[in-house]
């Protein structure tokens, strides 16, 4: 994964992507770029640059972590700890 010119990390989390019946233990990487890096050991690396929506889901009752993000090419869904805390960040990249 390379960064553009100047980008900085704001925040890094950890998460689960979720893919088809998959669940891939992941790095949540903010920058100050407008980017969100999705980052395991390699297979899964996704770049979310163009962000066109974000939206929240609860996997059950006890588990309001979801995060569902569209962008010009993708959709991705993952869960991440303390959803609470980083809805303002997602807030700004869009």
């Amino acid at each position: 994964m390379k960064f553009k010119p100047n980008e900085q990390v704001i925040k890094v989390g950890n998460g689960t992507l979720l893919l088809d019946n998959k669940k891939v233990c992941i790095k949540i990487i903010v920058t100050n770029q407008d980017r969100i890096y999705l980052k395991d050991s390699g297979v899964y690396d996704i770049e979310l640059d163009g962000i066109k929506e974000i939206t929240y889901f609860d996997k059950n009752c006890f588990n309001r972590n979801g995060v569902h993000v569209i962008t010009e090419n993708n959709e991705i869904r993952f869960l991440i700890k303390k959803r609470k805390e980083w809805e303002k960040l997602f807030s700004k990249l869009y």
